[in-house]
């Protein structure tokens, strides 16, 4: 009888713990799911991506052509990578966010575009501190990127929003 108890009681234990393991499974894939529906509503695209290497400046449009916002909160989450030519050697530098323009190397949002004109409507971005806002589908903005002095060259930019679309740009 005894032996019956802890047989019972052993496999009440396996099944509760396999149970355990398959919703942790379970809530596990559900949170990719999320994560890769989250990332199907957002999309951007490079455009008019124009350099002077003698200043060290890349100015490019960056539309957002998804279907949902970007909060501006998540700006400093976006990567913005720049591959150049400096000193004769080709070069790679990951751009920090730093919405003043106060320390180089860095990348911030110079103007705002909807449908080809300069402003914001709707959820506007507020630029200066405190900032706050949303980068909305079909808004364009004008990034200025400043590196640590002078480059050679301009190779291409590489920008990645907080869940993940890329988009490339090369300077024309």
């Amino acid at each position: 009888m005894f032996g019956t108890i802890i047989l019972v009681s052993g496999l009440a234990t396996i099944i509760t713990i396999n149970l355990l393991t398959i919703t942790t499974q379970f809530e596990a894939f559900e949170e990719e799911y999320k994560l890769n529906e989250e990332r199907s509503g957002e999309d951007i695209r490079i455009d008019n991506v124009e350099g002077n290497p003698t200043l060290g400046l890349l100015l490019l449009n960056v539309t957002n052509i998804g279907e949902q916002g970007i909060q501006i909160r998540d700006f400093p989450y976006i990567d913005v990578i720049i591959f150049y030519k400096k000193d004769g050697a080709n070069q790679t530098a990951w751009i920090p966010y730093d919405p003043n323009g106060v320390s180089t190397p860095y990348w911030r949002v110079y103007k705002v575009f909807f449908k080809g004109r300069e402003g914001d409507l709707m959820n506007p971005l507020k630029l200066t501190n405190p900032t706050h806002g949303i980068w909305d589908p079909e808004e364009t903005i004008e990034l200025e990127i400043v590196l640590s002095g002078s480059v050679q060259e301009f190779y291409y930019v590489v920008i990645a929003t907080p869940s993940g679309s890329i988009a490339y740009g090369v300077p024309g």
